[in-house]
């Protein structure tokens, strides 16, 4: 019944009454909610039992288990999508010197900051211990500097072209124990194989000169366990 306490977070006349019966095949519960009242009554009954097993010597937990009325599935996939996109733009006051070379031209945009970049996370929980995820970034053309050496003759400030790094994920879940699991996983990452094309080479190369996703396209598998 209504108390003080309850009217401050839920304003409304009831009669809540909870039954437990013992029978020879095990406990049942009945939930009972009246409404005294004359408006309509919203509520919702989340019962969290708990049974302390095993309950005499002679029986091991593995000995229970919990019996529904009729199979108990997924009533629909579960989806969980988060994405984000970003837009700026980072430049200098005046127009920066960054070459040594005094005939390479200054420049106001900031190396390595591209205007535009953003992410994508969808989990798909489409069947039972089933989930796929579906990930991937986005990076915008950016400028980048490429030193004197084996892949130019001179300092030259760069427009990268823009990357979407797109991966996917299929992981099934193994019940191994009461509380122990052990996911595996298949994967392609960098679908659309969004690299880097040309690097420089030889000892005048120069280190510096990376861009873009670290990986190619690849496969990947994983086994994971957890408690």
């Amino acid at each position: 019944t209504p108390s003080q306490e309850t009217r401050a977070q839920y304003p409304f006349d009831f009669a809540f009454t909870v039954d437990y019966t013992l029978t020879e095949e095990g406990v049942s519960t009945r939930f009972t909610v009246e409404n005294p009242g004359s408006l309509p009554l919203p509520f919702a009954v989340g019962g969290h039992p708990g049974f302390s097993v095993p309950v005499n010597e002679d029986a091991a937990f593995e000995d229970y288990i919990i019996r529904f009325d009729s199979p108990e599935e997924q009533a629909c996939p579960v989806i969980d999508l988060q994405a984000g996109l970003t837009w700026q733009k980072s430049r200098y006051k005046e127009p920066e010197y960054w070459s040594e070379d005094p005939a390479v031209a200054p420049v106001r945009r900031m190396f390595r900051t591209p205007d535009l970049y953003g992410y994508l996370t969808c989990n798909y929980a489409f069947a039972r211990r089933w989930n796929a995820t579906l990930s991937g970034t986005y990076s915008g053309s950016m400028l980048v500097q490429h030193l004197t050496g084996s892949g130019t003759d001179t300092d030259v400030a760069e427009t990268t072209p823009d990357f979407f790094d797109l991966n996917f994920k299929l992981t099934r879940e193994f019940r191994i124990m009461h509380s122990a699991s052990i996911d595996v996983s298949l994967g392609i990452n960098n679908i659309f194989n969004s690299y880097q094309r040309r690097f420089d080479q030889g000892y005048l190369r120069d280190s510096g000169y990376i861009f873009g996703p670290m990986l190619p396209r690849s496969l990947s598998a994983s086994v994971r366990f957890h408690i």
